[in-house]
């Protein structure tokens, strides 16, 4: 019989076991700690290729025209990108760059797409290093290939006006690769940088997006980094707490209430648009689902993801992603006690939300979801893609077999990242593609119309503002811009060429109504003119609304179209004193 008891025994085994661990352990060598220009210099050929690569991919945007869709607002009409100084003194870096490119090319957009093309080789290159810090060299070359290919990535680096969130992620990817180092015991000296950058990037971007770092920085320390759950180490929190609280403070109110103020509008089709989803209860399944989606099957993009019609389906398979994407992250959390990989896979899950934190704000300051705002995470789902691919090779021991699955997955994002990029040339080639992937959405029907305003082709243009008013009668833009073309050419019911619909006397009096109240809530003359003429058009016989119309003129100092309708009104009522009166008046 043995002289320890059963629990001795055991006892004994552990401390011989962690003996020898301990043995094997200090007779190892030591890790050293990867230097940045070692990485570089020793890829140096793989980095030339992802070069190549991003200029073969975007090459056929650099004699893309602006587009309506923010482009020709932000940058063509906006006076004040041609006083650099003034914009110097704002330090906001889009603006500095418009300002610059202005001076020095006017309104050429080239040098502007080249700036755009060259920020995202350099990204892709931070995407390289801070991969090949975290999880090595196999998966930092597969995920900076999917990084640099992704179609997802065409709105931030093809848009003109995305380019703000290539600022974002080169500011991110400078951030996280810092900590990596300090965290790696490269020194203090990296935290304290990465914080300066930080204190840069809300300098120079003030937009709620600075607030994303900080918290794609927990993520990465607990989830991604640490073998465990150790929140002691979130000292330097504070540090980051500090300029965010000064952020908060002298901005954040401004921004906000200025973002409210764009993003305002909506109409009566129930879709998912501006407001349509509360943004607690429904606002979080939309984007997380379609956010996964758009990372896995980016065959169907838009600008304008405000154009799905709310069905059945939609909602249930909105929650079913949602609770799958929850599941996923509490399976390899838990997993994350055996194998640090599955608690690296839950930190990626959980981080590709973070780095679109503002798009679930309880406040909606962002809309639901925009192909710009995935540009960052999509380093992370090519690693995901990574992952996939070696375990499949360890499980199977086919590397040709990977090397196919990754040559397809690069092939085919690759031709939709240059075809999306087509779509870009101008306000008709990307209006048409945001009506096939958006065909609910009233926001590409009144860009066509812009578009065909500005080349002159006014009929056109009054034709693509109706057709807006089909996906959603409520449309202010497509309402307003009806009302000034009617202030800037005179009242419909004078063009030679338009088509008549059939008088409706009711639809009429409503319209008419419609403008009456306008009037008294003291709104937008354009929304009168708008309301005041179409009346005119289904009954171009009342005397009334013609007595209105031309007033409505005259008030705006459109003295020849108010002295035709008059002239109109008498032809309809010849003995009108009224209306003679009002003629006599606008002749002296």
């Amino acid at each position: 019989m043995s002289k320890y008891s059963k629990k001795q025994r055991k006892q004994m085994k552990r401390q011989k076991r962690e003996s020898v661990m301990s043995v094997e352990k200090a007779s190892k060598p030591k890790k050293q700690i990867p230097n940045v220009k070692k990485i570089i210099k020793s890829n140096k050929l793989f980095i030339v290729v992802l070069v190549l690569i991003c200029i073969g991919l975007y090459v056929n945007t650099l004699d893309n025209q602006l587009t309506l869709v923010d482009d020709m607002q932000a940058f063509v009409f906006n006076p004040q990108v041609k006083d650099l100084a003034a914009n110097l003194k704002t330090l906001n870096i889009q603006n500095i760059i418009y300002a610059v490119s202005y001076q020095l090319f006017e309104f050429n957009p080239l040098p502007i797409r080249i700036v755009s093309i060259l920020l995202h080789i350099i990204i892709t290159l931070l995407v390289f290093v801070f991969t090949y810090l975290v999880w090595g060299k196999k998966i930092a070359k597969i995920a900076s290939l999917i990084f640099v290919v992704h179609a997802i990535n065409t709105e931030a680096v093809t848009w003109i006006s995305g380019a703000p969130y290539l600022y974002f992620a080169l500011f991110t990817f400078i951030i996280l690769i810092l900590y990596t180092l300090y965290f790696k015991g490269k020194g203090n000296k990296y935290l304290y940088i990465a914080l300066a950058i930080y204190i840069v990037e809300m300098l120079v971007m003030r937009s709620p997006w600075v607030l994303v770092p900080p918290m794609a920085l927990v993520v990465l320390d607990q989830l991604i980094l640490r073998k465990k759950f150790s929140l002691t180490k979130l000292w330097w929190v504070v540090l980051f707490a500090i300029p965010i609280s000064v952020y908060l403070m002298v901005y954040f109110e401004d921004a906000y209430m200025a973002r409210m103020e764009a993003r305002s509008g909506g109409g009566t089709r129930i879709t998912l648009h501006t407001q349509a989803l509360k943004p607690v209860i429904e606002g979080y399944p939309y984007s997380t689902t379609l956010m996964s989606k758009l990372y896995l099957f980016p065959k169907s993009l838009s600008v304008y993801y405000d154009g799905m019609e709310v069905t059945t389906f939609l909602y249930t398979s909105m929650y079913v992603g949602f609770a799958l994407y929850l599941l996923a992250i509490l399976y390899f959390l838990k997993k994350g006690h055996f194998l640090r990989k599955n608690r690296q896979i839950a930190g990626i899950l959980i981080m590709l939300p973070v780095l679109i934190a503002p798009a679930y704000s309880p406040i909606k300051i962002t809309w639901f979801l925009a192909e710009r705002y995935l540009y960052s995470g999509t380093a992370f789902v090519g690693v995901l893609v990574a992952m996939g691919l070696m375990w499949l090779q360890k499980k199977y021991n086919n590397k040709y077999m990977t090397y196919g699955i990754l040559g397809a997955i690069l092939i085919a994002l690759s031709v939709r990242t240059f075809i999306r990029n087509n779509d870009w040339q101008d306000t008709e080639s990307l209006s048409y593609a945001n009506m096939k992937s958006s065909p609910l959405s009233v926001r590409p029907y009144n860009d066509m119309g812009g578009h065909f305003y500005y080349k002159g082709e006014i009929m056109v243009a009054v034709n693509w503002y109706e057709e807006a008013l089909k996906v959603i009668p409520t449309s202010g833009t497509a309402i307003n811009n009806l009302g000034f073309i009617y202030f800037e050419l005179g009242p419909p019911i004078f063009w030679e060429n338009l088509e008549w619909p059939e008088p409706d006397y009711e639809k009429a009096r409503a319209l008419y109504n419609q403008g009456l109240s306008i009037i008294e809530d003291n709104g937008d003359p354009r929304t009168v003119s708008y309301f005041f003429n179409k009346s005119l058009v289904f009954n171009p016989h009342d005397v009334e609304v013609i007595l209105s119309t031309a007033d409505m003129y005259q008030r705006m100092d459109f003295q020849e179209h108010a002295r035709n309708m008059y002239i109109f009104g008498l032809r309809r009522d010849p003995g009108n004193e009224v209306v003679v009166r009002a003629l006599e008046s606008l002749s002296y």
